[in-house]
């Protein structure tokens, strides 16, 4: 399960404000206790990099590595980020979500993160399903007219 750190209603493609440190500890806790007796994963993808900054993502490592909390996912970054996160941060054990169109693949390998999550890809598969299902659900019903 990805969780991330928006303000409710959370975007995958475009960024929202995050919650505040309180807050994002609060729902990290929440998911934690949901998740007990599941055999689900939790991943932690931090959004907020425009709002907070390389430090605001420290913090946020540093708070869900003290509740144990250790697959974290930094997403809606820019170009001129990214050299900035690899060049503060060790990236070995934390992965890079590919949201920005913008910014390729290679370009996110070259920060050598532990992985990528292709969520814009991810996303534009989607809509194109649920355009494909809706129409043909209307060929359907005009069928039965």
């Amino acid at each position: 399960m990805v969780l991330n750190d928006q303000i409710f209603p959370s975007h995958s493609k475009i960024p929202r404000p995050p919650v505040s440190l309180l807050e994002f500890a609060g729902k990290l806790k929440a998911a934690q206790d949901g998740l007990k007796t599941s055999s689900v994963d939790l991943i932690v993808k931090l959004d907020g990099i425009r709002y907070y900054g390389i430090s605001g993502i420290k913090e946020r490592i540093r708070i869900a590595s003290k509740l144990g909390v250790e697959k974290i996912l930094i997403g809606h970054l820019e170009t001129n980020s990214i050299t900035e996160l690899k060049n503060r941060i060790s990236l070995a054990d934390i992965g890079l979500a590919q949201d920005n169109e913008l910014i390729s693949r290679s370009e996110l390998e070259q920060a050598e993160p532990a992985f990528i999550i292709a969520t814009a890809a991810s996303l534009i598969c989607q809509k194109k399903i649920g355009t494909e299902l809706v129409s043909r659900l209307e060929e359907i019903q005009y069928e039965k007219i």
